[in-house]
């Protein structure tokens, strides 16, 4: 597990990118993990699941694109 921070602007880009992903698998674990975040930040970034550590790590799935990313 990698513990480096995650840029805002970045951690931001990612979380567009899983959303637009998992907006057609809604019934998937991490489907139903976006689909609660948008819903209850009302879109907001600064209320979402990506912002709620000051690293930029709030959302695993943000994490571990980061991570994957960041291995090769």
């Amino acid at each position: 597990m990698n513990t480096m921070p995650i840029p805002q602007d970045v951690a931001l880009g990612l979380c567009r990118q899983i959303q637009a992903y998992n907006r057609v698998r809604w019934y998937t674990p991490g489907g139903l993990m976006c689909w609660g975040c948008r819903l209850f930040s009302g879109g907001d970034p600064r209320k979402m699941r990506v912002s709620s550590r000051a690293d930029g790590r709030g959302c695993f799935q943000v994490s571990a694109q980061f991570d994957r990313r960041r291995a090769f």
